[in-house]
């Protein structure tokens, strides 16, 4: 019988951690990525506002250089 993925809440801290690379635990942010979508070991669940804060955070990520500007549309399609 095949074991049922495990269930985890993912904030927009980690999530962001996807996009920007100067960010602390980015190999444990990678990791959970990749657990969800290519191992599908993991199912992940967020809060509803998840999308507005990471929106948030890459807009503020790119005011203060942290993500170059010609990175917002494949940050944010990475989102979608």
């Amino acid at each position: 019988m095949p074991q049922e993925p495990k269930l985890v809440v993912v904030d927009a801290s980690v999530v962001l951690k996807w996009q920007i690379d100067d960010e602390e635990y980015i190999p444990q942010a990678i990791a959970l990525r990749d657990d969800l979508y290519a191992l599908r070991a993991i199912k992940a669940i967020s809060l509803y506002l998840l999308i507005y804060e990471v929106m948030n955070g890459i807009v503020t990520a790119i005011k203060r250089e942290r993500l170059a500007s010609n990175k917002t549309l494949e940050a944010m399609s990475n989102l979608l």
